[in-house]
């Protein structure tokens, strides 16, 4: 298993990640790298990131991220 230190370190790194994520999104919901490649693939990546971070499905960055996937 893991020792105390190591799992607590990587809590705070997917903490740290999440923060950095939440803002980094756009006002319409959407994470803007590579935009004009994959229009909807970086914010449905960055979605899934945070509900596998712990980010419950209602939170609103997953609301909006998924409104904004489900009109393109």
């Amino acid at each position: 298993g893991q020792s105390a230190p190591d799992a607590d370190a990587r809590e705070a790194a997917v903490r740290r990640g999440v923060e950095w994520l939440l803002l980094q999104q756009q006002r319409d919901g959407t994470w803007s790298h590579e935009e004009r490649r994959h229009p909807s693939g970086q914010t449905a990546l960055a979605a899934y990131t945070l509900l596998k971070a712990g980010l419950p499905p209602g939170h609103a960055a997953v609301q909006r991220a998924r409104a904004w996937i489900e009109a393109e």
